[in-house]
């Protein structure tokens, strides 16, 4: 946040993991953010890569932040759902996910078709491209993040901008992957 607000920046988003450490994460982060008087967004990474018990630690720390950030009514502080990518989440995750973010009015931040092994994993297990799979899931909205889109075809880009989704780019991550 100090770096961020050296250089002028004024609202940060952070897609937060720390699976040793999940419980009470995104509220340390908030009171960081609070004392240092930087807007921000905060979510919680949630993935099937450390297992399933990992990953509900994940979707209930996502659940109570955001629900703590709507008792608050702040324009300084917001949460949103944090999925990681359409290669490291099941279908039974994502669906445990919807079903609890629908009384929640926020969106997602999830990464979407990054690097070519999101799109040819997605086309492998679920036998759809990644947009197609999320979308089942009704992760794009007015309210979501979708970060990258480098695999995505012209059906996908369709799907995201009628959803209304927006769409953030992030050429050094970019670069740094090789993507």
């Amino acid at each position: 946040y100090i770096e961020s607000i050296k250089n002028g920046v004024t609202t940060v988003i952070d897609h937060h993991a720390s699976p040793l450490e999940i419980k009470g994460s995104l509220k340390i982060i908030a009171d960081v953010a609070n004392k240092l008087g930087i807007r921000t967004s905060l979510c919680y990474e949630v993935s099937d890569r450390d297992g399933i018990e990992i990953a509900e630690i994940g979707i209930k720390e996502n659940v109570d932040f955001i629900k703590y950030t709507n008792s608050l009514n702040s324009d300084m502080l917001k949460g949103m759902f944090g999925l990681h990518a359409s290669f490291t989440l099941s279908d039974e995750t994502l669906e445990k996910c919807q079903n609890l973010m629908k009384d929640l009015n926020v969106g997602y931040h999830i990464h979407v078709a990054e690097g070519s092994t999101d799109l040819t994993n997605s086309l492998e297990k679920y036998g759809k491209r990644v947009v197609e799979r999320l979308n089942k899931y009704g992760i794009f909205g007015e309210k979501t993040i979708a970060v990258h889109c480098i695999h995505v075809n012209d059906s996908e880009l369709d799907i995201i901008e009628k959803s209304g989704c927006c769409v953030i780019h992030n050429p050094e991550s970019n670069m740094g992957n090789a993507v």
